[in-house]
């Protein structure tokens, strides 16, 4: 399973581990109101239902956690984790190139990690490495970049005019 599904779904199962540890919280808030009032009464059902409502937290954690299966060594290795990582770069605009088992994102280089998981953007290694939000991070880091295609179009024909100074055509100044 794609990691973007795995981790929409590993997100469904934790709101429902929050919404269970929300209510445990409450009913120990009610106790503390309980104990600072003197409201005996009320006492020992909020005892009885406080250790319930922890093991529905505890059962609705261990679904969750039961439920995430991704292998990211095993998904860098296959090339599904660079599919979906093209997918989501190609719907933010980047163009994401791939050659000779090199990741481009003009002006950054890329390089997966599996073993960490994370993916090294330049020097940095980034553990972010859901697709969409690493396209942003890249995206982000492309426009601080400042790629500004005339500067680089010029040191490029300034090289060609040091290595080829006998070469002209109509196009050179």
């Amino acid at each position: 399973m794609a990691i973007d599904a795995q981790l929409a779904e590993l997100g469904r199962a934790l709101t429902d581990t929050e919404r269970h540890a929300k209510a445990a919280l409450a009913t120990v808030h009610k106790l503390q109101r309980c104990s600072e009032l003197g409201t005996l009464a009320d006492l020992p059902k909020l005892f009885d239902q406080a250790p319930r409502q922890i093991e529905q937290m505890q059962a609705a954690l261990a679904v969750a956690r039961a439920g995430f299966t991704y292998d990211a060594e095993a998904e860098f290795a296959a090339g599904a984790y660079l599919t979906e990582l093209q997918a989501a770069a190609e719907a933010a605009g980047l163009k994401l190139v791939v050659r000779d088992e090199r990741l481009t994102v003009f002006p950054l280089l890329l390089k997966l990690e599996p073993k960490v998981p994370a993916v090294r953007v330049g020097r940095k290694s980034e553990r972010r490495i859901r697709p969409s939000v690493l396209a942003g991070v890249l995206k982000q880091a492309q426009a601080t970049q400042g790629v500004r295609p005339a500067v680089i179009l010029d040191r490029i024909f300034q090289g060609y005019r040091n290595l080829a100074p006998g070469v002209r055509g109509r196009w050179c100044r």
